[in-house]
C-alpha cells in the first residue's frame, strides 16, 4: 500500500510538473514519462547520462555558492582523493550565577480610609504587597564555530576554508549543569563529482 502511494504521489508530481514545462516548451514538444514513450535500449542510456549530467551541474553549482570559486578547483591536487569537510563546535563557560526576584501573580491590597475635614475631602491609602520568588541563575557564554572546508588526500592541516562563522552570546538558565557542548565533523568525498568536470 504504502509503495502505491509513493507511487501515485511521485507520478502526480511529475504529471504537475510536466504540465508547467509544456507552458514554457515550444508546442511539439509532449514530455512525457519514459515508461509512457517508446524508446530503444541505447535511449535509457541517454537518458541515465542527461539526468547525471543535470545533477552534477546542481551540485557544482551548490558548492560554487558555498565559496568552491575557480581559483580553489585550480589549486586542488586531483590525483589524490578530495573531501568537503563541515565541522562544527558549541561550547559554554559559566560566567556567573545571580539571584533574582520573579515576581509571583498573587497580591494582596489593604486599604484604608481616613476622614479629613480638609479642603480636597476624604483620602485614601492603599497598600499593595506582592509575592516575589527568589530563582537562581546561572550565565554562560555561548561559544559556537562552523566552517566548510575543502582539502586532497590526508593533508588536513593544508584544507582551505570555503566559509566559515563564529559568534558568541549570554545563555542564561537556571540549571547549573553547562547546557551545550557540541563538536561535530562530517566529511564527503568530492572526488567522483571533481573528475567528471
Amino acid at each position: 500500500m504504502s509503495n502505491d502511494y509513493n507511487k501515485m504521489a511521485f507520478e502526480k508530481k511529475v504529471k504537475d510538473a510536466l504540465q508547467a514545462v509544456e507552458r514554457v516548451l515550444e508546442v511539439e514538444r509532449k514530455p512525457r514519462l519514459a515508461a509512457e514513450v517508446d524508446h530503444s535500449y541505447g535511449d535509457k542510456y541517454a537518458l541515465a547520462n542527461t539526468v547525471t549530467n543535470t545533477a552534477i551541474i546542481t551540485l557544482m553549482n551548490c558548492l560554487d555558492k558555498l565559496g568552491l570559486n575557480a581559483d580553489i578547483l585550480t589549486a586542488i591536487d586531483k590525483t589524490n582523493a578530495t573531501t568537503l569537510r563541515f565541522e562544527a563546535s558549541a561550547q559554554c563557560k559559566f560566567i556567573k550565577d545571580v539571584v533574582v526576584d520573579v515576581p509571583v501573580d498573587t497580591t494582596h491590597v489593604e486599604g484604608e480610609v481616613s476622614k479629613s475635614t480638609g479642603i480636597f475631602g476624604n483620602t485614601t491609602k492603599t497598600k499593595v504587597f506582592k509575592a516575589v520568588k527568589h530563582v537562581k541563575e546561572y550565565h554562560y557564554d555561548l561559544e559556537t564555530n562552523w566552517s566548510i572546508s575543502i582539502y586532497s588526500g590526508t593533508s588536513i592541516k593544508e584544507k582551505k576554508i570555503l566559509k566559515s562563522r563564529a559568534s558568541n552570546m549570554i545563555l542564561i538558565t537556571q540549571v547549573q549543569k553547562p547546557p551545550v557542548k557540541i563538536t561535530e565533523l562530517e566529511e564527503v568525498s568530492l572526488t567522483w563529482l571533481l573528475g567528471q568536470i
